[in-house]
């Protein structure tokens, strides 16, 4: 069943705390689409929802010219351009 919520997320602490109880809550196959203007915050969410699952933020950087990037966890993350 797929499921589409819209969030505003006007702050950095806002968007990392969000990040991070997504990360914590998503379950093996799931996949999420973000959507939003350059600088509007997609990076940083994907940064604390990797973070949240136990990747270092520090590892996580906009696919923007690599198109995919990949992210050993369990389970792998899939951090695509689109």
């Amino acid at each position: 069943m797929a499921h589409q919520l819209t969030l505003s997320l006007p702050t950095l602490q806002e968007t990392r705390q969000t990040g991070m109880a997504l990360g914590g809550a998503l379950e093996r196959g799931a996949l999420c689409l973000f959507f939003g203007e350059m600088a509007a915050g997609k990076t940083t969410l994907i940064k604390s929802i990797c973070a949240g699952m136990g990747i270092p933020a520090e590892n996580v950087i906009s696919p923007t010219y690599t198109l995919v990037n990949i992210y050993p966890a369990t389970p792998t993350v899939y951090h695509v351009d689109l």
